[in-house]
Parts: structure tokens; C-alpha cells; sequence
């Protein structure tokens, strides 16, 4: 690069690193990033992306309001607070982390949208204890991905009541996970989740309707927070059989001595994380209804 540029390389400019997926199918992550860890020109603080198809497309991408792809695609990431699909950035320094234990992880994606735009909703999955890339989370994975994470600041759940449809809008999001062991020994996860949020949009024809209907949008509301998160769940547990949920951290926290029994055999050799049970409970609430024909 130095002898085909007028200017010299420099590494710490880096913001962005992005894989394509056909590199993280086919070689040990570790090495694809081998120059980024040891020169310690490279920032630790540039974040980590994988790429849905080719690397290259995405910086071909233009945005009307950026100037650069690379700020274009790091703007987008940082909205991460607006929406619940969007994995929070992984830094370098974070994936060094997860290597050198040889935890399972997950790594934002980014992808193009039919329309030529850039979407950083998804996250790709990696094993911990071969590295291997497993496959990619779609938006509705993600989003129990951040709720078991912990990591969701909103979200609009699209529910059907009574035929209608309507957006529940999460304000409030809080987790709490706790460990007991079960009669076989194994640890075993309550996943406790409760919600406060608004009513965001509906095509219910009154506010009165809304009111009465208060129970009902708490169930469905509650209902499709487990399905999200028992989505994942399974994935997790079945398809993958990888813990990039991050139930192995509660476990070591809250059980320790379980935790060393089975650390070397938590999502490989035995698996005994695919066989511990989760158990997800939900407590929606509805804040304001929201009146846009009336005052009270």
C-alpha cells in the first residue's frame, strides 16, 4: 500500500473492520484478525462487523447524509439504542476477550437491503471452542438475544388484539436472571423480564376501546416477549449449541462450584449447556394509552 499511495497507512484510523461471510465460514476468525491484535498501531477500539454476502458491497454503499460508507455504517450502529434488532458494537478489544476464553459470542452483521441501503440489524454466531462460524441471528433472534443480554433500551412489538393491529412501544426493559440447581444436578435459569411502554400506534377507533382492552394488550404484549426470547432460546440450545446468550457468566456468578464442574463442558464435550433448562417470565405494563381524539 505504501508504494501505490501518496500517503503512508495508518492503522488507528481504523473505525470499522468487516468480514465477509464466506471468510468467517472458511478460516479461524483468530487469524483473519491476526494483524489487527499484534500491531499495536491498530486501535483495539475499532469495532467488528460481518458481512452478509461480500465485504467490498457494503462500502459501495452510499449514504445522502454521510459523507464516508464507513460513517455511513458506523452512524447506523450506534442506533442501537432506537432499536432492539441492532447487536451492540464489538470492539477488538471485546473479540480478543471472547478468543483468548474461548466463550461463544456474537458479532453484529451488516447486510444491503433490496433498496441499496445498509441495515446493521442481525448478529453472526461463533463457537468458542473451535471459533467456527455458525450462521447468522435475523431481526426477531437478535431481539432476544439483547433481551437475555440485557442490552435493550426500546422496542415495538407488533401485536394483534381482537383482529386489530397495534405497536406497543417498550420504554422501561429490565432483566433478571437467576440460577438454582435442578434435581439432576444441573444448573437451571429463570429469565425474569418486565416491561412498562406506551401504546404507539393502532387502528383501534377509540381510546376507550384501549382502555377496556388493557388486559388483553398486557397478555399479548407478555406473550410475545416469551416467544421472541424462547426463539432464541432453542436456537441457542439446539441449532447451534452454543452459549452466545451469556448464560455461562450467571452461572459462574451465582454458582460458582457448578460452574468449574462443568466450564469444560459447557457448550462442547458433553454440551450441558443444551441440556440445562430456561425458563422465561414476563410482566408487561401499559403506561399511557395514548388519546388522539379527546382530552382528559
Amino acid at each position: 500500500m505504501s508504494n501505490e499511495i501518496s500517503r503512508s497507512p495508518y492503522l488507528a484510523h481504523n473505525q470499522v473492520i468487516i468480514i465477509s461471510e464466506a471468510l468467517a465460514g472458511t478460516e479461524h476468525i483468530g487469524d483473519v484478525l491476526d494483524l489487527f491484535v499484534r500491531d499495536p498501531e491498530n486501535r483495539r477500539a475499532s469495532n467488528i462487523m460481518v458481512a452478509e454476502g461480500e465485504a467490498s458491497k457494503i462500502l459501495e454503499i452510499h449514504s445522502k447524509i454521510e459523507t464516508l460508507p464507513v460513517q455511513y455504517i458506523r452512524s447506523t450502529q450506534e442506533n442501537k439504542d432506537k432499536s432492539e434488532s441492532i447487536t451492540p458494537p464489538t470492539n477488538m478489544g471485546e473479540l480478543h476477550h471472547f478468543l483468548l476464553s474461548k466463550s461463544s459470542y456474537a458479532l453484529p452483521r451488516v447486510s444491503i437491503t433490496q433498496d441499496d441501503r445498509v441495515s446493521t440489524s442481525g448478529a453472526a454466531v461463533f463457537n468458542g471452542e473451535n471459533y467456527r462460524f455458525m450462521g447468522f441471528l435475523d431481526n426477531d433472534e437478535t431481539t432476544g438475544r439483547n433481551m437475555m443480554q440485557g442490552t435493550v433500551k426500546t422496542a415495538s412489538l407488533e401485536l394483534v388484539v381482537h383482529g386489530k393491529q397495534l405497536v406497543y412501544e417498550v420504554r422501561e426493559f429490565n432483566r433478571i436472571i437467576r440460577v438454582h440447581l435442578d434435581d439432576r444436578g444441573l444448573p437451571e435459569f429463570d429469565v425474569e423480564i418486565s416491561v412498562r411502554g406506551n401504546i404507539g400506534e393502532a387502528e383501534l377507533e377509540e381510546s376507550e376501546i384501549v382502555r377496556e382492552l388493557n388486559g388483553e394488550i398486557k397478555r399479548k404484549a407478555e406473550e410475545r416477549i416469551k416467544e421472541i426470547a424462547m426463539d432464541v432460546i432453542q436456537k441457542a440450545q439446539n441449532d447451534y449449541k452454543s452459549d452466545f446468550l451469556g448464560f455461562w457468566k450467571k452461572c459462574q456468578e451465582q454458582e460458582y462450584e457448578t460452574w468449574n464442574r462443568y466450564k469444560d463442558d459447557w457448550d462442547r464435550g458433553q454440551n450441558i449447556f443444551s441440556q440445562c433448562k430456561i425458563h422465561v417470565h414476563a410482566d408487561a405494563r401499559v403506561r399511557t394509552i395514548g388519546t388522539i381524539t379527546g382530552t382528559e
